[in-house]
């Protein structure tokens, strides 16, 4: 049997190693409920898992989508870019479940079968307010004999 949390906490403990990030947190929450301090904050936004089982005694494939949401603040100096923080997190978000062993992936210590930035990222610059938020949606894979 596939146990959920510790793929979660895997991949969690992947991303609080990110550094320069003032919080973070599996309890999502809107930008406008953080304190100035706690910028650039980080999240795990839990989805809905997806189970596969074809009855060929293979076992059950899960597809366990998330997504990490990164808060920045940029205040309110017109001359400053929230894309270029957000971009920055984007990589170091990327860089923390990469492998950098071609032809391998990110297995988080054998929890799981694959994880990968799989989709749109998500980026909304501030437009409306001082806040920047990005959406990285992370993909899972793990199987059970």
């Amino acid at each position: 049997m596939i146990a959920l949390e510790p793929i979660y906490a895997a991949l969690w403990a992947k991303i609080q190693a990110i550094p320069g990030v003032n919080h973070f947190s599996r309890r999502p929450d809107v930008p406008q409920n953080l304190a100035d301090g706690q910028f650039p904050a980080v999240m795990l936004n839990q989805l809905e898992i997806d189970a596969l089982c074809d009855g060929s005694g293979i076992g059950t494939v899960f597809t366990i989508p998330v997504e990490i949401l990164i808060y920045v603040n940029t205040g309110s100096d017109p001359n400053v870019v929230p894309t270029v923080a957000l971009n920055g997190l984007i990589d170091q978000v990327r860089a923390a479940i990469a492998v950098n062993i071609p032809g391998s992936r990110q297995e988080l210590g054998g929890l799981a079968y694959s994880v990968f930035v799989n989709g749109k990222i998500e980026v909304f610059e501030g437009n409306r307010g001082q806040h920047g938020i990005a959406i990285v949606p992370i993909t899972i894979t793990a199987a059970e004999n």
